[in-house]
């Protein structure tokens, strides 16, 4: 009669293995439940002053278009980091930019950035007619939501802006949200347009 061979138990083995089973579950879950971009919405902003509730209530206005996710980088053009920031963070990920006119003035290229075309506006229920707007070769390329001489500030208590510049909105075409005019090949989103109608047309002291 053959003899059963006992396979030795070994404490540290099994610890390592119950260890990886659980950090592979973990990084599952964690994987499943992370926002995709198309459920994101990644906002730069040329000021350090914006209301607390601005990434909430931007995800709770745009509930609606399945938006799971809102980021505010926020910094001030005087910052040491800002040129940098912009370049890597703001025109590389983010979905919408608020940019100072002397920022605009130095860019050169503006091929980043959707047209702001009135027939677009209108879709979402912005009158184009209401709003200045900064051009490049005759192509709307920003809105301005802050005039530096009157100081009227269009994006109501979302932000404050300081100085007698003008700050414009801009939507990013390098990015999933930017609908018909992003330059990505995965599925799209309007969701930037959709924020931006939200931002100019919200008051976060009304909400």
């Amino acid at each position: 009669m053959l003899k059963k061979k006992s396979i030795p138990f070994s404490l540290p083995i099994a610890i390592t293995i119950l260890l990886s089973s659980s950090l592979a579950w973990i990084g599952l879950y964690q994987w499943l439940d992370t926002p995709s971009e198309q459920e994101s919405l990644h906002l730069f902003l040329s000021s350090n002053a914006y209301a607390s509730t601005l990434e909430s209530d931007l995800k709770k206005g745009l509930s609606d278009q399945n938006l799971k996710q809102v980021t505010v980088t926020a910094l001030a053009p005087t910052n040491t980091f800002y040129a940098s920031t912009l370049a890597t963070v703001g025109i590389q990920e983010c979905d919408l930019l608020v940019l100072p006119k002397t920022v605009l003035d130095g860019l050169g290229d503006f091929s980043d950035f959707a047209p702001l075309e009135a027939s677009t506006l209108l879709t979402f229920g912005l009158n184009p007619t209401d709003y200045g707007y900064f051009s490049s070769d005759d192509t709307r390329v920003g809105l301005k939501i802050y005039d530096g001489t009157s100081e009227t500030n269009l994006f109501n208590d979302w932000s404050g802006f300081e100085g007698s510049d003008d700050f414009f909105i801009m939507i990013n075409v390098n990015t999933v949200n930017s609908g018909s005019f992003s330059v990505q090949e995965e599925t799209v989103t309007e969701n930037a347009f959709y924020a931006l109608a939200y931002l100019l047309t919200h008051d976060p002291s009304q909400l």
